[in-house]
This record gives structure tokens, sequence and C-alpha cells, in this order.
């Protein structure tokens, strides 16, 4: 079954924002543009500093959509959500937690 879904920017932008609450357990550096839904961010690492990786939210919405749409509820927005968000823009799925 195929279930469409209209996705807000706002919504997306909400979710960035309540995310960054959430993200410092498993990220040590971000820069995320909530406006324009990109940004970058790099795990948690003993030793070196990890390459930044580049966030994906287009993707991510479509995974959530397919895999995950609680967190495309707005009714279900939080900060566990929003990480979970910018996890599956980073690595493609939910990594973390």
């Amino acid at each position: 079954m195929k279930v469409e879904m209209e996705i807000s920017d706002q919504l997306i932008s909400d979710q960035i924002e309540s995310g960054f609450a959430f993200i410092g357990y498993w990220a040590q550096d971000w820069e995320i543009d909530v406006v324009n839904h990109t940004g970058w961010v790099q795990e948690v690492e003993d030793g070196d500093k990890p390459e930044p990786i580049t966030l994906n939210f287009e993707k991510a919405v479509k995974i959530a959509a397919e895999k995950y749409p609680r967190i495309l509820d707005e009714n279900q927005m939080d900060a566990e959500t929003g990480d979970m968000l910018i996890q599956l823009a980073a690595f493609g799925d939910i990594v973390y937690g």
C-alpha cells in the first residue's frame, strides 16, 4: 500500500530545530540551516576529528515517510523525533538511540 503525505517546509524546520536539543549525545559539532534545510554534522569520536557529514533532508523525509511516519506527524514532534530526522539526513537510517 502506498500512502502520500503533504509535508510542509515549516514542519521540517520545526523538526530540525527541535532535534538540536537532542543530538549532542552522538554529534560533537554541527551547522544546520533550519530555513533552507541544509547543513552538516560531525559524529562524536575518540582521536582524530571526523569529517563532516552533509545532511540531506529531502532524502530523510522520503525515508521517514516510508519507514518512520511518526517522525512527520506534527502531533508527535519533539526533540527525539527531530533527532531521528537529523540522523536520517546524515546516515539514511536511525543509527543512535
